[in-house]
């Protein structure tokens, strides 16, 4: 099963060490592809782009539906502070439906990896629960396993993600 993973740099790296891999291997996404950047958000740009759209989240929907995928997971949205959410997310996840009709669409709740989680964090989680939502997508709060983690998240968080993903996913 073809599928895209756009996200931050918690989606980047190897992907045996990171949520990504188990959740491919185990859901059987092949191919996958990964079209994640650092700092990326649904309104933030990323840091870095190498072979990714140089874009916040929406200006990925045409490069994700280039590859046709049928799962498609969005994860980020940490990087955006205290910007909201609610328009753009909904506009997001409503051009990617448009995009594609068929597809799986995913969105994983952001996840903090500092001492504590920010004021405005509920109020990300809730409109992007909301757009997914609203096009038959399946949102996915995995809690906050990486509290405490510093700069991005260990490998305990990734693993507890993983397993959450498995969890809700697998049919």
């Amino acid at each position: 099963m073809t599928a895209v993973i756009v996200g931050d740099s918690n989606s980047l790296g190897d992907p045996q060490t990171l949520w990504v891999g188990p959740v491919s291997t185990e859901l059987e996404w092949e191919p996958l592809y990964n079209l994640s950047a650092p700092g990326r958000g649904y309104v933030t740009p990323p840091r870095v782009c190498n072979d990714s759209p140089c874009t916040p989240f929406p200006g990925t929907v045409d490069a994700i539906a280039e590859l046709s995928p049928e799962v498609v997971v969005t994860f980020g949205g940490v990087a955006d502070g205290d910007t909201p959410l609610t328009e753009v997310a909904a506009q997001y996840y409503t051009d990617l439906r448009a995009a594609l009709p068929e597809a799986r669409i995913i969105a994983v709740a952001p996840i903090y990896s500092a001492d504590s989680v920010p004021d405005w964090a509920p109020l990300h989680r809730a409109s992007i629960q909301a757009a997914v939502e609203s096009v038959g997508g399946v949102y996915v709060d995995a809690g906050q396993p990486a509290l405490g983690d510093g700069e991005a998240m260990g490998a305990e968080a990734h693993a507890e993600l993983a397993a959450t993903l498995i969890a809700v996913l697998k049919p």
